[in-house]
């Protein structure tokens, strides 16, 4: 999968965040935190993986069955939580000057009670009749 589709996947920065934050997880830990369903966080960490985004190891002292797997975030997944910070950073730049450019737009002046206004109506007779209007 193309990096940059990876990258605006739901959850991915969370994943990222989480682990740049809490440093190494095992796969529960961040399942409960994030509130991602299981098989939605398997397909993602695998991504993330396979990306080179996180590591993962097995608990080798874990004599279960299924030994817990831990992920921690790489070198590259610390600079891609860079990328997310100027994404931001970008969008609320954007975000200030729509609102400084619609705050400078001269707004209708809707104040003003009596604004007269010509309309042409046409009566029955088709003959055209001009009617001075006062709106409010």
């Amino acid at each position: 999968m193309e990096l940059s589709r990876l990258l605006f996947k739901t959850n991915v920065k969370e994943i990222l965040c989480l682990l740049n934050q809490e440093g190494e997880l095992y796969f529960s830990e961040i399942s409960d935190r994030l509130f991602i369903q299981h098989g939605s966080l398997s397909r993602l960490l695998k991504l993330l993986y396979d990306a080179k985004l996180i590591d993962k190891r097995k608990d080798e002292e874990d004599e279960r069955i299924l030994p817990k797997m831990y992920y921690s975030i790489t070198p590259l997944g610390v600079r891609i939580l860079e990328v997310y910070e100027v994404l931001n950073s970008i969008e609320n730049e954007m975000k200030r000057k729509n609102k400084r450019k619609n705050s400078k737009e001269p707004q209708p002046n809707n104040k003003n009670k009596n604004s007269n206004n010509n309309i042409n109506i046409t009566n029955s007779k088709n003959e055209n009749v001009e009617n001075n209007l006062t709106f409010q």
